[in-house]
């Protein structure tokens, strides 16, 4: 099985749409309720399937252009307008207390942000090496897949810690390290801004001082070895 058809119902927990194939359950990225979409299967369990929209036949009003190409690694809610997205949330929301809990939860305790962007205060980069330059490039992996997509930075992320990210990134390539040492780069913000940040590496032998990238943002700077897949 590689492509179906499916009419979008409702959203689930994490943004994917819900629709249903010959009474299978079907989960899609990138699809809104109402939509009838083309869906490239990526996962095929015996009670249900997994994909991702490749085309839309009748695309829902509430459906707009995301802000960044890897929007399906990080946020797969930026296709919709926010007061949609907050309508869902809550929905959803209401639907997991009932369901697990048996609460009935009022709409005065549901609470959603106002942030569009620039609201997490913590986030994982991965690395790639751009063949062509040399150098190296954040990267997340795409979704339903291990395959790594070179990114600059995440707008969903908190501004102080992107240029926390950009900053270790710049001495990670002057220092000429290549990704095939480097696991990933962790970054945690305060509610002054200030970011703590956890470099895994797959190098026993890495050394990075980290006295010389402390500044009024870095307050904090870790090595960590892992060599788990």
């Amino acid at each position: 099985m590689n492509e179906i058809t499916v009419e979008i119902q409702k959203l689930v927990n994490g943004g994917q749409g819900l629709g249903l194939y010959q009474g299978k359950p079907v989960f899609a990225w990138n699809t809104l309720p109402g939509e009838t979409a083309a869906v490239k299967v990526a996962k095929e369990k015996k009670n249900y399937l997994e994909g991702i929209a490749v085309g839309i036949s009748n695309t829902a009003p509430e459906r707009i252009d995301p802000k960044e190409e890897h929007y399906l690694s990080c946020g797969p809610w930026q296709i919709m307008r926010f007061a949609y997205e907050n309508y869902w949330k809550r929905k959803i929301a209401k639907e997991t207390f009932k369901k697990i809990g048996g609460l009935e939860l009022p709409e005065a305790v549901l609470v959603v942000g106002q942030d569009l962007f620039g609201y997490r205060n913590k986030i994982e980069y991965g690395f790639y090496t751009d063949k062509s330059s040399n150098k190296l490039q954040f990267a997340f992996h795409r979704r339903g897949s291990a395959e790594l997509s070179p990114i600059d930075t995440c707008l969903l992320a908190k501004g102080n810690i992107n240029k926390a990210a950009i900053n270790i990134l710049d001495r990670l390539n002057k220092a000429k390290v290549g990704a095939a040492n480097l696991k990933s780069l962790i970054l945690r913000s305060n509610r002054d801004g200030q970011v703590l940040v956890s470099l895994l590496v797959t190098n026993k032998n890495f050394k990075m001082e980290p006295d010389v990238i402390i500044n009024d943002i870095l307050i904090g700077f870790h090595i960590y070895y892992s060599n788990s897949p």
